[in-house]
């Protein structure tokens, strides 16, 4: 009975933590790349999800843990303290303690995210040391896929990524690769606050990103990095992302559910 009551009143926690969320990045249209501007959101009111996480619940050999996470919109939107994963963290660990960092920030491609790594971080209520100096027992990279060069130029981004995961190793002695959902086929930045661009053009976007993703898997995979492999769930047959992890009103961020199934990919990976 006491199980029960702890996954509900979890499960409750988890739709509320999110719905408070108010202020995230969204898409504006530019000519040169996904530039975000700052608007209010309230999520579509969804059933919380009730199962727990896959892995049992276990006690840590530290009590507490830091939890960095670093990259584009895809991170920053998950949240000022990551609620989301925070919860998720709990239903497994729910006798550790874990300090999260989100060194998220919208709009930047893996070069400027490469130039910005040592710096002191502010972006909205957060407001961080250096990533260098926090010491971090885990740090998790973002693809920063969504946020390709103009023009596409896959070597450089392959180059780029490497130098980030170099900067990252010297960072933490656990590094991993979260490859984000995958972008949808038909709609991609559609919606009130999407980039909204023809669907040619927003067709070829996406499969840039995809291109982007599938690459840096690859490039962690060589650098002996493991990847959070979110992209692979979200597929559906086509190849291309299943919409209900993508929010409605931009077409590209994750959706609640979206954010669920990062953070729960990001449990069943990591290692203490």
């Amino acid at each position: 009975m006491s199980k029960i009551i702890l996954i509900v009143v979890v499960s409750v926690l988890l739709a509320l933590s999110f719905v408070t969320m108010k202020q995230i990045f969204i898409p504006h249209h530019s000519s040169t790349e996904l530039k975000l501007k700052v608007a209010t959101f309230t999520p579509t009111t969804t059933q919380a999800p009730t199962s727990i996480s896959t892995k049992s619940i276990l006690n840590l050999s530290k009590e507490s843990y830091t939890i960095a996470l670093y990259g584009d919109s895809m991170i920053d939107t998950m949240g000022e303290k990551l609620e989301i994963l925070q919860i998720e963290l709990y239903r497994s660990y729910p006798k550790t303690t874990f300090k999260l960092y989100n060194y998220g920030i919208g709009a930047q491609n893996i070069e400027e995210g490469v130039l910005r790594f040592a710096s002191n971080f502010s972006n909205k209520e957060r407001i961080y040391a250096p990533i260098t100096n926090i010491d971090p027992d885990i740090l998790i990279l973002g693809t920063f896929a969504y946020n390709p060069f103009v023009p596409h130029d896959l070597e450089k981004y392959k180059k780029e990524l490497m130098d980030l995961i170099q900067k990252a190793k010297n960072v933490s002695l656990k590094v991993y690769l979260l490859a984000e959902i995958a972008p949808q086929k038909t709609g991609f930045g559609q919606g009130e606050y999407g980039i909204n661009w023809p669907q040619d053009q927003a067709y070829q976007q996406a499969v840039i990103i995809m291109d982007q993703i599938k690459e840096a898997i690859k490039v962690a995979n060589r650098e002996g990095i493991p990847v959070i492999n979110a992209y692979q769930k979200s597929l559906l047959a086509d190849g291309f992302g299943n919409p209900i992890y993508v929010r409605n009103e931009d077409g590209i961020h994750p959706s609640y559910e979206g954010h669920v199934l990062m953070a729960r990919e990001i449990i069943s990976k990591l290692s203490f």
